[in-house]
């Protein structure tokens, strides 16, 4: 699970989020590479 501040299940965030849209589509990104190199 990946959490992004003030982010929904559509991985949006509202304009008033601490963090933009492209930083949350980095945080779940970087999330998914480590994930996927954790399954050897």
């Amino acid at each position: 699970m990946i959490e992004v501040p003030g982010g929904d299940h559509g991985f949006a965030v509202p304009r008033r989020a601490e963090i933009t849209q492209e930083r949350a589509l980095e945080i779940i990104t970087d999330g998914v590479v480590e994930w996927t190199g954790s399954l050897g």
